[in-house]
């Protein structure tokens, strides 16, 4: 049986709680459908290198293949990854 911890780390931590220049390895992407296909087509997918990089206004920049993109505290509340 696994411990609670260990769960906690295997399904990863939201980016939302990330600070500039912390990042890691997406596991998984929560949400409806739409949410988790509108995502997809960002970048944020299963297995992408992703680094928060500033909080504006509520919103985080985030690094994703190669692009910075701007999503809001609900959205990056759905992309959960593993600090690396």
């Amino acid at each position: 049986m696994q411990s609670t911890t260990a769960a906690s780390a295997d399904s990863g931590m939201p980016i939302s709680f990330a600070k500039a220049g912390e990042g890691g390895t997406v596991v998984r992407i929560a949400g409806d459908a739409g949410t988790r296909k509108y995502l997809n087509d960002l970048g944020f997918t299963v297995g992408a290198r992703i680094q928060a990089i500033s909080d504006v206004k509520g919103s985080k920049i985030l690094s994703v293949r190669g692009s910075r993109i701007a999503v809001d505290s609900r959205m990056a509340s759905r992309i959960f990854f593993r600090p690396e």
